[in-house]
């Protein structure tokens, strides 16, 4: 317990860190922004995960993520796919695309349309899950989860 809190309270603390534009892109694909947005465009395909701390991500329609999505301290939309587990922590997420894996939102609201198709768990720390009735989730979702150790 005492590891999580520890380890949410410094993910917390990096949004009050001076924001100035970052950008890496590893070798393997892997994408990280400090401060910026970032877009996915259509028929795009990112081979690797993607961080996003302190701006908004987007992955169209046609895009497709081979990867784990994190963002931190901004909202992130998803109208293409997603092979990997996706949080968002401090922001708000709405889902038109395809996610196969979990999803963590910690203080914001998840939107899943009717398009939106989860192979995975849903679970949300202080927000809640707003799902359109023809919205697919294969898993269970939990509106504020409790944290445990």
């Amino acid at each position: 317990m005492k590891t999580k809190i520890t380890t949410l309270l410094l993910l917390l603390a990096l949004l009050f860190l001076p924001t100035g534009s970052v950008q890496a892109q590893e070798p393997g694909g892997d994408v990280f922004r400090l401060g910026e947005n970032y877009i996915l465009e259509s028929d795009e395909t990112l081979n690797g995960s993607l961080a996003v701390i302190g701006g908004n991500a987007s992955i169209e329609e046609g895009a497709v993520v081979n990867g784990d999505v994190v963002v931190v301290g901004g909202n992130l939309t998803i109208n293409g796919d997603i092979s990997g587990n996706v949080a968002i922590i401090g922001g708000n997420l709405t889902l038109s695309g395809k996610i196969d894996g979990d999803i963590a939102v910690v203080g914001g609201q998840a939107v899943l349309t009717e398009t939106s198709d989860v192979n995975g768990d849903i679970a949300t720390v202080g927000g809640q899950v707003d799902k359109d009735p023809d919205a697919k989730v294969s898993g269970t979702i939990v509106n504020n989860a409790p944290l445990t150790s």
